[in-house]
């Protein structure tokens, strides 16, 4: 809990519009170590433009917070707002020591955690195009051209869609061909965005690049046709173990690719797709053929806060 974990110590009384499960605490900064700007955070909570995750006993083991936003670039720090264009060409590294830099509790989100909500979502019907868990597919983002560029995302979670150019429309708005480009996810009561398409995301993830699942190519491939490993078991990539998912899903339910390239090359994770990637963007989609130095135009990042 934020109180206990910065020892302070709260008068008890305050304005009757608060209860302590609400309070509002404005924390100096020189009692919780964050870069020298205000930060403010309710108790128990998110900081400002993250979202609460329920962890998942598969693969995390505490509540924690991510953005609600690919993150964007304010005076050198990450942030989670939806003005701006996401914060690309970064390394793996670039990439970790921008989140940590952030304060204690910040970090590069990790590939457990985006499987904790990208298993949330798939199980979610509203973030199905026929409005059933398994019918249509999962919404892919902005993962068709044109606009040939990444978008910012919108304050309005109704206004998801981008059609020839980034202005944000609603879904009466767009054509049919797009109705399966939703930006937005929901994540139980909230709505997060560009998780799949838009640009690729760095998660952190190190294990090696030895005993890699195969083929060992750099082409695509459907996650039925890898073959996991010891070091690398398949619910690193996609949640089979839980009841909900069917074994027959595919690209065409928009869960998205695989590929590794070679055995003992690469090693470092991207995950979700862009707006170049076409219909092989996906929730899932994921790659391990490249190494921690990779940096472009399409690779961006977002940060967690560990409660």
């Amino acid at each position: 809990m934020l109180i206990s974990k910065l020892h302070l110590h709260l008068p008890l009384r305050f304005h009757s519009a608060f209860s302590l499960s609400t309070l509002i605490l404005f924390i100096p900064l020189y009692a919780c170590g964050k870069k020298a700007e205000a930060f403010s955070q309710t108790a128990s909570t998110c900081p400002t433009g993250y979202l609460l995750v329920a962890h998942d006993p598969d693969y995390t083991d505490q509540d924690f917070c991510v953005m609600k936003y690919e993150a964007k670039m304010q005076a050198g720090s990450p942030v989670s707002v939806p003005a701006g264009d996401p914060w690309v060409n970064v390394n793996l590294t670039e990439a970790e020591a921008a989140c940590t830099s952030l304060g204690e509790g910040f970090a590069l989100l990790s590939n457990a955690q985006w499987m904790t909500i990208a298993a949330s979502l798939a199980q979610n019907p509203e973030n199905w195009t026929g409005n059933v868990t398994g019918q249509g597919s999962l919404y892919k983002g902005h993962a068709l051209q044109p606009p040939a560029t990444a978008c910012p995302a919108d304050a309005n979670d109704q206004l998801a869609f981008v059609e020839n150019d980034c202005s944000a429309k609603s879904r009466d708005q767009i054509s049919p061909e797009r109705q399966s480009l939703r930006r937005t996810l929901a994540l139980e009561s909230q709505m997060i965005w560009d998780l799949a398409g838009n640009v690729w995301e760095w998660v952190s993830f190190d294990r090696g690049n030895q005993d890699k699942p195969g083929p060992y190519e750099t082409t695509w491939h459907e996650y039925r046709d890898i073959a996991p490993t010891a070091t690398f078991p398949i619910t690193d990539f996609i949640p089979n173990q839980k009841a909900f998912w069917d074994a027959a899903w595919d690209n065409s339910h928009g869960i998205g690719v695989y590929s590794g390239g070679p055995n003992g090359e690469g090693g470092a994770m991207i995950r979700g797709g862009g707006w170049y990637f076409g219909q092989s963007t996906g929730l899932f989609s994921a790659s391990i053929k490249y190494d921690r130095s990779l940096k472009n135009a399409n690779l961006g990042f977002r940060c967690s806060y560990t409660l």
